[in-house]
């Protein structure tokens, strides 16, 4: 979850540490308690290392991330303007 870090307690870290449990990650031997510790640092490592690993495909190179690019009918150049490419 973003903004979350290590020090931090309250409902985020609780539905965080609910998360981590479910996908088979352990947040300590306190369990889901809303206080984000060691163990839930480390849990959370090892969840993005488990989806980082998922997304390698089966010849070894990283797939693509997930596409958040911008409509087909505009794109941005490396200046930053749009354009348009059904326009000269």
């Amino acid at each position: 979850m973003v903004g979350l870090r290590e020090g931090d307690s309250g409902e985020r870290v609780k539905y965080l540490q609910e998360l981590l449990v479910k996908g088979g990650h352990s947040v300590g031997g306190s369990g889901i308690d809303g206080d984000y510790g060691p163990n839930a640092s480390k849990a959370v490592l090892a969840a993005r290392k488990a989806e980082a690993a998922s997304r390698t495909s089966a010849t070894g190179s990283p797939a693509p991330p997930p596409s958040r690019s911008c409509p087909s009918s505009s794109r941005r150049t490396s200046e930053g303007p749009r354009v348009d490419p059904e326009r000269p």
